[in-house]
């Protein structure tokens, strides 16, 4: 379904990685509907069984959905892609500090506001669950099944 999906829109844009269009993202601005083709075939490779491709995706929609942003909020590319490259992180990751940690490293110390206060906006409003464990509720920790693998 994927593979039929990529040969009918005829690019592999939004399959992969994605690095060099997260590093466009900075520079120049792109197609505002690049964040939505890449969460829908992210979505839907992860809902028909594959694994992986959970943090590299997010990264990837978040810092092209900050380049769309950027010219309706009148604001530089390289901010707002730098934002949403951390915000989105955070708020699927539910990592607010690392998250804004990770921008100040990457960014320079000069965006730690503006991520923290992204960060923590995606972090209060995301869901109650985050990446790493997907099938835990509100209020309850991810508990490993013990198998006895040795009989």
């Amino acid at each position: 379904m994927i593979a039929v999906a990529v040969w009918g829109i005829g690019t592999d844009r939004y399959i992969g990685l994605g690095i060099p269009t997260i590093l466009e993202s900075f520079n120049q601005p792109l197609p505002a509907y690049d964040f939505v083709g890449k969460l829908v075939f992210t979505v839907g490779s992860l809902a028909s069984g594959f694994k992986g491709g959970e943090v590299t995706p997010l990264f990837y929609i978040g810092a092209t959905l900050g380049n769309a942003l950027a010219p309706i909020l009148e604001m530089p590319f390289p901010l707002l892609a730098g934002l949403g490259f951390v915000a989105v992180f955070a708020g699927a990751a539910n990592t607010p500090i690392a998250s804004t940690l990770m921008a100040m490293e990457l960014f320079g110390a000069e965006a730690g506001i503006y991520a923290g206060i992204a960060c923590g906006e995606l972090s209060f409003f995301g869901a109650p669950r985050d990446i790493s464990c997907p099938t835990c509720r509100p209020g309850k920790t991810f508990q490993p099944k013990r198998t006895n693998a040795c009989r």
